[in-house]
């Protein structure tokens, strides 16, 4: 589950693997599902190997996303994080990174995100919209 330490948010996805990467809604929404849980990011998301910012480190456009995305599939989370910022890194098994820049990232700005749970539109746990970090409880804690 979502935990606030120090300085971030640690996301809780942690040894599990991506189960699935779809393509939702008419606006090309992607989503990366890692059950039980599932990971929305913006098109301004960083898909890359390596040191996110590493050359040849490229946004995900909605159009390719889902086919580059694919080949998560299978793969162990090894970091999940979230900064108060609205910065976003995950880090897989295979030296793979996806990474949504914070409000303070002097090239593109904040990029959108959110976690929640699977099937669920009202659990969600975390999200950042324009830079603004909110934390909410999930399904089993709401009523």
């Amino acid at each position: 589950m979502v935990r606030f330490r120090e300085d971030r948010w640690d996301l809780g996805l942690r040894g599990l693997r991506v189960g699935g990467v779809e393509e939702r809604g008419d606006d090309g929404r992607v989503v990366v599902a890692v059950p039980p849980f599932v990971l929305e990011p913006a098109e301004e998301c960083l898909f890359s190997k390596g040191t996110p910012r590493a050359p040849g480190a490229a946004p995900l456009a909605s159009g390719d996303a889902l086919d580059v995305l694919q080949t998560l599939v299978g793969t162990e989370v090894l970091v999940s994080i979230a900064f108060p910022s609205g910065h976003l890194r995950l880090v897989f098994g295979d030296g793979r990174h996806i990474a949504a820049p914070g409000r303070h990232d002097p090239v593109s700005g904040p990029a959108d995100w959110s976690l929640g749970f699977l099937g669920s539109p009202a659990g969600v746990l975390i999200r950042s919209v324009r830079g603004q970090v909110e934390v909410s409880t999930g399904p089993a804690d709401a009523g």
